[in-house]
């Protein structure tokens, strides 16, 4: 009885022990990235498997993808139950010695093989001839194996060799457009989630500079009636300091991975800093009828901040008590030294939070369901500056009787 075996003198005998080959990492990495692995049948592997029955008479053809541990069938047709339904098969088989060559496996008798004739496998669907062409992917690597098996002994003939080859050729081509159309997927949602990040760094900048822009505006307003001369320059400055922290903002549009990290320590006199913010919010304040009122204490301590970003965190909760407080009514900023570090207060007696919404807070995004005027980003915003500067932030607050907002940075001992 003709036995053919097709393959190039390079390739490894089908008598080698195929396990080597079986459990390569790369090899296994290829193959769950088609992502067919348990994946239900399909029409465009079926037709592939039906057409070669057809054509070659064989009575049982399949698709099979060969995992560490298992075969998988992702087609068949022929196969005995319950391996039809379960399509998949753990031990030896014919099919894992098809991956040691670029060539088909062709044997028209197997028990004329000794390392054969105990595959498991083989012994189980009582194959006789077999018919087996590699998959591999464009990297080379072989997938798994397009098969056609007979329950008794054949010779294959010359149109059966074409047949399985070019039918294996499709389905190869199959599985290379799948993994094509998966990792342009991965792309897609890697895009959208890049444009996603970069939208929400413009949304937390162009949600920050509202405030020094309104400051902006009302000094303007002030110097166009005509203030005494020496109060001229004191607008001017504080104008000045105010476009000055705008540019930052839109440099950190430019350059987004700086926020919030990277952050530069620079030592800073706490009262300079109170002074700034007071110079930023307080047109603020003035025009929504609210006192902004800096409680000042001795001997404070120095603060490790980067000055631009600490002014934001203000900004936002400054920014918030005042519109949320009633007209006629004040806002505290008061700071209290600690060991090793500063703790800043925002104290309102505006509207305060509901216990239930404390804990989202500082979520982005996130709004109280009574408050839809912002877009959920400023105290967000504040908690990672806080944070990336090593320190914390809280609030406490009751429903109709004010907030106290505090945070927490590094600082030194006063001199």
């Amino acid at each position: 009885m003709r036995t053919c075996l097709n393959r190039s003198p390079s390739s490894r005998s089908f008598q080698d022990d195929p396990e080597v080959a079986r459990q390569d990492p790369q090899r296994l990495q290829a193959l769950h990235e088609t992502m067919l692995l348990d994946s239900p049948p399909e029409q465009s592997f079926d037709g592939l498997t039906q057409l070669a029955a057809k054509l070659t008479g064989a009575p049982i053809v399949f698709l099979v993808l060969v995992d560490s541990q298992r075969d998988f069938y992702k087609s068949q047709l022929g196969l005995p139950e319950p391996l039809a339904t379960t399509r998949q098969a753990e031990g030896r088989s014919l099919c894992h010695y098809s991956l040691l060559s670029h060539d088909p496996l062709v044997l028209d008798e197997v028990l004329d093989f000794e390392h054969l004739a105990d595959v498991p496998n083989a012994q189980h669907l009582g194959v006789r001839a077999y018919f087996g062409v590699p998959l591999r992917d464009e990297h080379d690597f072989a997938l798994g194996t397009f098969c056609a098996l007979d329950t008794q002994p054949r010779q294959w003939t010359a149109l059966d060799h074409e047949v399985m080859v070019e039918l294996a050729a499709s389905a190869q081509r199959e599985i290379s457009l799948r993994r094509a159309l998966h990792e342009a997927a991965q792309n897609l949602r890697s895009a959208q989630a890049e444009a996603q990040a970069r939208e929400q760094v413009l949304a937390a900048v162009a949600h920050d500079l509202r405030a020094p822009l309104t400051t902006i505006m009302l000094s303007t307003e002030l110097l166009a009636r005509e203030l005494p001369a020496e109060r001229r320059a004191q607008v001017v400055e504080r104008l000045q300091g105010t476009a000055q922290t705008m540019g930052r903002m839109v440099d950190e549009i430019l350059e987004p991975a700086k926020l919030p990290s990277a952050v530069v320590h620079a030592l800073t006199p706490t009262s300079r800093l109170l002074d700034e913010v007071v110079a930023l919010m307080q047109p603020i304040a003035q025009s929504n009828d609210v006192q902004l009122v800096l409680r000042s204490r001795p001997q404070l301590p120095s603060v490790k901040i980067e000055r631009h970003r600490l002014l934001r965190v203000f900004s936002n909760l400054v920014g918030n008590a005042i519109k949320f407080s009633p007209p006629g009514s004040s806002v505290f900023l008061d700071a209290v030294p600690g060991h090793n570090e500063l703790r800043f207060f925002v104290v309102d007696s505006g509207s305060g939070i509901a216990a239930v919404n404390q804990p989202h807070i500082f979520d982005r995004y996130w709004q109280a369901d009574e408050d839809r005027r912002g877009i959920g980003l400023g105290l967000a915003i504040a908690k990672e500056i806080v944070e990336a500067h090593g320190g914390r932030i809280g609030v406490s607050s009751v429903l109709g009787q004010g907030s106290s907002f505090y945070f927490t940075v590094p600082a030194t001992p006063a001199a």
